[in-house]
């Protein structure tokens, strides 16, 4: 755990919000190239994607505020106030693909294409925020007895909820290694199926991931059946993916039929 990754005099970097512009570049680099390939104007591509990472980051941010509203007196109010801080990745994504959505309607691009395009930096994207709530203390795991086990410091999120000195699970790790093997395989998978295959594959194939690693997360709230909310969140960006991939796979034969 390291929140301050560089400091000049007064001056503080977060690791966390480094890790999240590192993290925005590789995801507009990747997408741009992509888009390319697809045949979708770079530029129009271009401001689209600083519309979702900004979209995304609102929407992560209202999620957060959502969840944990008894801190402010006033919601609007922790929209604005950067302290205490937090995002809620499934939020970012609700907010990313309402600006995908949006952009898509201003500039008169395919929406499936773009989202093809953006999937693989997406992931990437998030793969290093992870690193970042590593280095920044949330998100952190259970406590294991497993010897890579990470003992965080005291007054840090895990200390505080499962005590000084108890070894948790990396779980941003974890997930961060998932996100990057995804990545990889992706960009070394050729481009199939119709438009929009490649977001809902790596869409369902996340989601169940995140279901998987809440397992071992030691930050989630109880919501039902013994789930957190986080992993009803998954269990249903995951079914609508996949209902989502059975129609795009069945379109084709039901206008041969029809």
């Amino acid at each position: 755990m390291k929140p301050v990754l560089l400091e000049f005099g007064t001056a503080q970097l977060s690791s966390f919000i480094l890790m999240m512009a590192a993290g925005a570049c590789v995801f507009l680099w990747v997408s741009v190239r992509s888009a390319e390939r697809a045949g979708l104007s770079p530029r129009d591509l271009a401001w689209s994607l600083v519309a979702v990472y900004l979209g995304g980051l609102a929407g992560a941010r209202a999620l957060f505020v959502m969840q944990n509203r008894r801190q402010w007196l006033d919601a609007w109010q922790g929209l604005w106030n950067p302290m205490p801080g937090g995002f809620v990745s499934f939020g970012g994504l609700f907010g990313g693909c309402l600006a995908l959505l949006l952009c898509a309607r201003w500039f008169r691009f395919s929406v499936r294409r773009a989202a093809d395009s953006m999937a693989t930096g997406g992931c990437l994207f998030a793969a290093i925020a992870r690193i970042g709530c590593y280095l920044g203390g949330c998100c952190h795991g259970r406590p294991t007895t497993m010897p890579w086990g990470v003992v965080f410091p005291v007054g840090s999120d895990a200390a505080l909820r499962w005590g000084a000195g108890v070894p948790v699970h990396p779980a941003q790790l974890y997930e961060s290694a998932f996100l990057f093997a995804v990545a990889v395989i992706s960009l070394r998978t050729p481009l199939a199926g119709p438009p929009g295959n490649r977001f809902l594959v790596l869409l369902a194939t996340l989601a169940a991931g995140r279901f998987c690693f809440e397992f071992v997360r030691g930050d989630g709230t109880m919501a039902a059946a013994g789930l957190t909310e986080a992993q009803w969140f998954a269990a249903l960006i995951a079914a609508a993916s996949l209902a989502a991939l059975v129609t795009l796979r069945c379109r084709p034969r039901l206008t041969l039929v029809g």
